[in-house]
């Protein structure tokens, strides 16, 4: 028999659900039936809450990145550009699943409305990160070799460690001569560390 969800749980299990079935199948089978499914709902419970296809996928991406970006703004005052660069399972699933949309948003209007959103966010992380001393150009390359470097750990044949993520962006950081802070601590002298944190970057969903 399908599941009944109250109203206090039901979202994030779905959210939950899309992210699973992303993570093992990829957007080829995503679907209302396979969230459905992953969830143990009737597919007519889910569409009844979302609408139809579409909707699921906003509400599901809006949730996945803001709930990423919120962590990168928090990760950022730390490890700098290495905040980019998954740690845990968690995070990976959110990057992968991130980039999956990203992906879909390519051929959907609606869909790119809300990654555009989420990025401009990432944007801001590292106009931060950076001291807002950037130009423009120079600050969207950053944001695309971020994007390319996180891209290049889930291909499925030789891809980026972390540890090879994480010196690229070192290399980058060093080449560009970014400041301190994006750079992680741990990398840092003792007297290139700030006496306080300050306020950190700001994202709308912070």
């Amino acid at each position: 028999m399908p599941r009944l969800l109250d109203y206090g749980d039901r979202g994030d299990l779905v959210i939950d659900g899309v992210c699973g079935v992303i993570r093992r199948k990829g957007l080829p089978g995503l679907s209302l039936r396979a969230v459905a499914a992953e969830v143990g709902i009737s597919p007519s419970t889910l569409l009844h809450q979302f609408t139809d296809r579409g909707r699921l996928l906003h509400v599901a991406a809006g949730r996945v990145g803001a709930a990423r970006n919120r962590y990168l703004s928090f990760r950022a005052q730390h490890d700098g550009l290495h905040a980019f660069i998954p740690v845990s399972e968690l995070e990976l699933e959110r990057a992968r699943v991130c980039l999956a949309f990203g992906e879909l948003a390519r051929s959907d209007s609606d869909l790119g409305a809300v990654v555009a959103g989420l990025r401009a966010e990432q944007r801001d992380v590292l106009d931060w990160m950076t001291g807002r001393a950037l130009d423009e150009p120079v600050l969207d390359a950053l944001l695309g070799l971020v994007d390319g470097v996180l891209a290049a750990m889930f291909l499925t044949e030789d891809p980026l460690t972390a540890e090879r993520a994480r010196a690229a962006l070192t290399t980058c950081a060093h080449a560009l001569r970014l400041p301190d802070r994006a750079l992680p601590k741990s990398a840092l002298p003792e007297s290139a560390l700030p006496e306080s944190e300050g306020e950190g970057p700001v994202t709308s969903t912070s």
